[in-house]
């Protein structure tokens, strides 16, 4: 420390250093002495003093003032007061109220004592405000009213306030109220606030002694309290770091005052500031016990508040009791809770069947996400495990009593103060309910309140449990009995299934079910209901054998069993399974035979009970009884309806020898027999070694199927069927690569099953069966219905041949013999024709000389000439009609020999032409030349053309047209002649139209009908 003065001056006394005062001495301003007092006033170093201006250092805001003093002490001003008091801002910010006493020294020397009178002030504005906030404390009704007004008013005095409860063994922080940015560092540090959090008040020396003593206690250094208090809490905060912050935020001194509610110590007050001083002490303990008087009055209010809260929770929670579910009853309980006990997320579990687990049953939303990674867990888990034991409640810190794996996803959640209480009816234990919330621990008091209400929770629990389980017995009796009116009152195995699914969902209260049947190997697919499994197409047919999950359960003959886990690995399973969470896979076995698998499935998180696990097996055992009646009965009505088919077959083959029909009819029987969309009949044609196609069952392809022609000799299913003589059966077409897929597209098959028609060893066709609908495997009972069917076929159609055959000789036979007749009558019409002809021909040469005498020797006119026209005409006529009869009785051979056509129709046409003009009929010749020129009688080509050309004239007396046409067409590489005759007359009638070649068949009133 430096010595006032100047060389060979005089010293002040070495005293001064020790003086409580403050003092200074300077020179020319400058200071050259100050003790340790005045540095510790003004919170400096001598280094920040010595040299400097005392006006900078304690008076820079007011140094015009201070310097105007300064001259006047150096002036001895008697009007200068010895004394003066100031407010000085130290370099941290506070300020301090200074009385100030200079003294002249001589030679512009002064020595200057200082005094801090802050507290002196402090006195006479503390109690007063204390006083008045002591007041407002009173008003309030609430505990946490009293706290908060408390806390406030005192951060007003710049104090720091900390108010801490007792709660058993623990204490409690309920108030903390820091001024200044200590309040947030101290947050960041911990982590979270500090109200709420618990700490053992007995290894605070300081608590453990106002505990002991009760009374206040004053400490001028409060940073170790306040240091402990901290990592009482937090052990592993940085002391040094926190050190620093608590005394650069004013924290060196505090009072420590007890709260005594109803004579029992409730918890602590403790009130902190770099300017507390002992006087304090004593008016902060008086606040204090102004504060415990407000707190008692406000227990004694939240005393009949909770109890009347009690007793609405214990009416709410009776009245829960009407729900008719457990989930039900569960939810609103909840809610009772949440309202009566204050917690921020609750959670209900019970004790699982073998009473080792809970598992849980009911969750607020706000706590669902927590609670859903603690689903269940063991009686003996450390933190809880006396609970269970003792059936008391408990309070747990999260951050200080769990470990780091349950800590972490509750402090993300920021649920930090947890409760756990039994539930238990008579000293044994129904499950636990879980309480949680952010900052404020649960008090006793409060886990009193929980108890009371968690008893009678329990007990609706219970009673909920019971109706549950007499409830669903009910269920199950009446599930049974329903299934057992459903194996009675229908016998088709695909209605039954359906019905039987639709009880088994609503019995288990799954999302969906699936019943399959064992076929030859595979499952398959006989019913769906519900909404999972989404996919039918996906699961419509399983390989039985351990790959698959129906397949164990076939196999290993129990029920197989899948939770999320099993679907969180496996996602294609939970696809295909429609998002499902919980799945169950029963075999269906009547005395050590499978007959198929019932699945269930449910979207939500609830695991399949015991208790479903026994329905499910009870439900399984009736279902498979029901089945295998349903099964029995189908089989038996296949059997006849097979036989009624098979002699549907022979009836129509018996009756009737039309070879469509039977074909037709027995192509419609196949593809019923086999259960397929379409059944298709094909003949061998033996010279030809070529397939045809002559029946089909489906509907409008008969045409197109007739047009279907196969060759042995081209790969093809049913070319393979003939070759072999063995059924053919794909099971799958697609990616088939045999020719004639065109044909498989066509009508859409995606199973085909052929079978050769054989007769006596011999192939005469084959059969084709397919299925549209769905790929499957052809079983060999329905190969062998097929088969049954085929060799009726292929005998019908051996038998129809025959009758073919016999029918077209027969046929043969009778036009044989009609011509046969027709022969020998027209021999006999012949020879009488030539005997008339003969007879008749002597007396026309008679007159035809007759009348050419008579034109020779008489002058014939007049009338007589008109007779001798007429006997001429009339002779002529009658000549003709002896030629036709000798030309019918001795027909001559034709002379052939090429002959220009379009000379012999303009001969025809001009012979007919004047006929033609008398009935106003045109001819009309059409022959463009060139025309072939066939070898042809000329005479006979053109009288039978002159015939037609007059018959034609002859039918149209009101005038028409005779189209006489000739052209050119070939036929296989050869030219031919067609020569046409058309009319527009009237037509020859439909009853004599086959008969216009028979000689002497005329519709006009003359003539021999021999044109």
């Amino acid at each position: 420390m430096s010595e006032p003065g100047k060389p060979g001056g005089p010293r002040p006394s070495a005293i001064l250093r020790d003086l409580t005062v403050g003092v200074f001495h300077a020179t020319d301003e400058r200071i050259d002495f100050v003790n340790e007092a005045f540095l510790r006033i003004f919170g400096l170093r001598d280094k920040d003093v010595l040299g400097r201006s005392f006006i900078e250092v304690t008076a820079p805001a007011d140094r015009d003032l201070v310097r105007q003093r300064y001259a006047s002490l150096l002036a001895q001003d008697a009007g200068l007061p010895a004394r003066y008091e100031r407010e000085v801002r130290r370099p941290d910010g506070t300020l301090v109220r200074l009385e100030i006493e200079p003294r002249h020294l001589g030679e512009r020397r002064v020595l200057v004592s200082v005094r801090d009178v802050t507290g002196r002030v402090r006195d006479t504005t503390l109690l007063p405000a204390l006083a008045e906030l002591a007041l407002r404390v009173q008003r309030e009704r609430t505990i946490g009213s009293v706290l908060q007004v408390a806390a406030t008013g005192l951060n007003a005095l710049g104090l720091h306030l900390v108010i801490a409860r007792r709660d058993g063994s623990r204490t409690v922080f309920e108030q903390v109220s820091v001024v200044g940015a200590l309040g947030s560092w101290l947050d960041q540090a911990l982590g979270r606030r500090l109200t709420g959090m618990g700490f053992e008040a007995r290894r605070l020396r300081l608590l453990s002694q106002v505990e002991r003593d009760r009374r206040v206690v004053f400490s001028d250094d409060s940073i170790p309290f306040l240091l402990d208090l901290c990592l009482a809490v937090k052990p592993d905060l940085d002391v040094a770091l926190l050190k620093e912050q608590l005394i650069a935020e004013g924290t060196g001194k505090c009072v420590v005052c007890p709260l005594t509610v109803e004579g029992d110590l409730w918890g602590f007050f403790a009130a902190a500031s770099a300017r507390l001083t002992s006087a304090d002490a004593a008016a902060l303990g008086l606040f204090a016990s102004k504060v415990a008087s407000a707190l008692e009055g406000a227990g004694f209010i939240a005393h009949l508040e909770r109890r009347n809260r009690e007793l609405a929770a214990v009416q709410e929670v009776a009245e829960a009791g009407t729900e008719s579910t457990l989930e039900g009853l569960l939810a609103r309980l909840l809610k009772v809770t949440t309202s009566a006990l204050g917690s921020e997320a609750e959670a209900i579990y019970l004790l699982d069947e073998k009473r080792s687990r809970l598992e849980l049953a009911a969750v607020t939303e706000h706590a669902r996400s927590v609670a859903e990674r603690f689903r269940s867990f063991p009686l003996d888990i450390e933190s809880v495990a006396q609970t269970f034991v003792k059936l008391r409640p408990v309070a747990i810190q999260v951050e200080a009593d769990l470990p780091p794996a349950a800590r972490e996803p509750l402090v993300r959640r920021g649920l930090r103060q947890i409760a756990v209480v039994p539930l238990h009816i008579k000293g044994r234990l129904a499950g636990a309910l879980a309480l949680a919330r952010s900052e404020r621990a649960f008090l006793d008091e409060e886990l009193a309140s929980a108890e009371l209400l968690a008893g009678q929770m329990a007990i609706q629990i219970e009673n909920a449990r019971l109706y549950a389980d007499a409830n669903r017995r009910l269920r199950l009796m009446s599930t049974l009995f329903d299934l057992a009116q459903i194996g009675t009152s229908t016998l088709e195995v695909k209605t039954l299934v359906q019905r039987v699914l639709a009880q088994a969902v609503s019995a288990l209260s799954v999302d969906g079910g699936a019943i399959h049947v064992l076929e030859e190997g595979k499952l398959t697919l006989a019913g769906l209901q519900g909404e999972v499994p989404h996919s039918a197409e996906s699961i419509h047919e399983l390989v039985c054998d351990k790959t698959t999950l129906l397949g164990r359960a076939v196999l290993e003959r129990r029920t197989v069993f899948l939770d999320e886990a099993f679907f969180e690995a496996n996602p294609k399973a939970r696809e295909r399974m429609g998002g499902t969470c919980f799945a169950a896979m029963a075999p269906l076995v009547l005395q050590e035979r499978v007959l198929g698998t019932l699945t269930v499935a449910r979207r939500d998180s609830r695991p399949f009970d015991a208790e479903e696990g026994r329905l499910l097996e009870a439900l399984t055992a009736q279902i498979t009884a029901a089945l295998e009646q349903a099964r029995s009965f189908e089989e038996e009505r296949r059997r006849v309806e097979d036989f009624r088919l098979i002699l549907e077959v022979g009836r129509v083959v018996t009756g009737s020898l039309d070879l469509h029909q039977i074909l037709d009819a027995s192509a419609e029987s196949l593809a019923r027999i086999t259960e397929a969309s379409a059944a298709s009949i094909l003949l061998l044609d033996p010279g030809r070694r070529v397939l045809r196609g002559v029946a089909t069952s489906v509907p409008g392809e008969a045409e197109h199927f007739r047009t279907v022609r196969i060759s042995l000799d081209e790969p093809s299913i049913p070319a393979q069927a003939v070759l072999t003589g063995c059924p053919v059966r794909i099971t799958d077409t697609q990616g088939l690569g045999m020719r004639r897929q065109a044909l498989i597209d066509r009508h859409g098959h995606r199973s085909i099953l052929a079978l050769p028609l054989t007769v006596r060893d011999q192939a005469i066709g084959a059969v084709v069966i397919g299925d549209s609908t769905r790929t499957r495997e052809w079983t060999d009972a329905q190969i062998e219905r097929a088969t049954v069917v085929a060799r009726q076929v292929a005998v019908a159609v051996a038998n129809a041949r025959l009758y073919e055959d016999l029918k077209r000789s027969y046929d043969q036979l009778a036009r044989a013999q009609e011509e046969l007749v027709k022969r020998e009558r027209l021999a006999a019409l012949g020879e009488l024709s030539a005997v008339v002809a003969h007879e008749v021909r002597n007396p026309l040469g008679v007159i035809f000389n007759s009348l050419r005498s008579l034109r020779r020797v008489l002058t014939v006119e007049g009338d007589a000439a008109m007779l001798l026209d007429i006997v001429g005409e009339e002779a002529d006529r009658l000549n003709r009609i002896v030629g036709d009869l000798l030309d019918f009785a001795r027909p001559s051979e034709p002379a052939l020999q090429p002959e220009p056509l379009g000379a012999v129709l303009a001969s025809v046409a001009e012979a007919a032409a004047p006929s033609a003009v008398a009935s106003g009929v045109t001819i009309d010749l059409q022959a463009e030349e060139p025309l072939p020129k066939p070898a042809v009688d000329a005479r006979m080509l053109r009288q039978a053309l002159l015939n037609l050309v007059m018959n034609a004239v002859q039918a149209m007396p009101r005038g028409g047209i005779v189209t006489l046409r000739a052209d050119e067409e070939r036929r296989g590489g050869l030219a031919r002649a067609r020569i046409e005759v058309a009319d527009t007359g009237p037509g020859i009638p439909p009853e004599l139209a086959e008969r216009v070649f028979e000689p002497f068949l005329t519709t006009k009133a003359t003539g021999p009908g021999l044109g």
